[in-house]
């Protein structure tokens, strides 16, 4: 696997720079390896002065799903054969060596994370396991396969993109990748990019979206004949 990006897509709080930036430090970003902010025209943009990290700035706040798809046809270009950490600017490193525990697990086939949770509220009966948006890694050839036009994070959920995590997750299994959480010692400021919004009836119109999403996928699965759900199976 040759190199990485690391994809941070940000809208104001120009007080975490320092953090993140301490934090891709701890990782580390070794030969090959660089950063990309995709900033949503911040009020204060966050000014980053490292030889491995690049600014991206938009002329407004698309969101975080179109900053990561946006940052993903960047990186795509740069390390084709490489991977791809998609990492919220609200982290804090409490070690080192996070970016290496990722790289160390990152294969074809796999999507890993900093935290393996599942939905709390079934759907149809099931619980539905996805890695939590902040912290996501894969392979580039993995993320293409999720490509869905844009890029891989689908752009259809109202930012803050809340459950879009749960898609992601969600088509990888349906492809028959695995998800796997890795230890990495990095902190997450929960919500700290988000505090400041009304997200209840967006998250309540997005979980609407991801059951219809698990409807039509398992509905098409017994059409086919196929298992009904991803179960569990492709879950580390």
């Amino acid at each position: 696997m040759t190199g990485c990006v690391v994809i941070t897509p940000w809208w104001n709080h120009p007080e975490y720079v320092r953090g993140w930036v301490e934090a891709l430090e701890r990782g580390p970003l070794r030969d090959g390896d660089r950063a990309l902010i995709v900033d949503n025209g911040s009020a204060v943009p966050p000014r980053v002065k490292h030889p491995k990290v690049l600014t991206m700035r938009l002329d407004g706040n698309y969101g975080f799903s179109p900053a990561c798809n946006l940052g993903f046809r960047w990186a795509r270009q740069q390390v084709p054969d490489g991977m791809v950490v998609f990492l919220n600017n609200d982290v804090r490193a409490a070690g080192k060596g996070w970016l290496d525990s990722i790289r160390e697990h990152v294969v074809d086939g796999t999507l890993v994370g900093a935290e393996l949770r599942e939905t709390k509220d079934p759907i149809d009966g099931h619980h539905h396991p996805y890695l939590d948006g902040w912290c996501v890694a894969g392979t580039v050839r993995d993320f293409v396969r999720l490509d869905r036009g844009l890029g891989p994070w689908d752009q259809e959920y109202r930012e803050p993109a809340y459950w879009a995590d749960n898609d992601l997750s969600f088509r990888a299994l349906m492809l028959g990748m695995q998800i796997r959480q890795v230890p990495v010692p990095l902190v997450h400021l929960v919500n700290g990019t988000a505090r400041a919004l009304r997200v209840e009836q967006v998250a309540s119109e997005n979980r609407e979206r991801f059951v219809g999403v698990v409807r039509e996928a398992v509905g098409a699965r017994r059409t086919d004949g196929e298992a009904t759900g991803a179960g569990g199976a492709g879950v580390g």
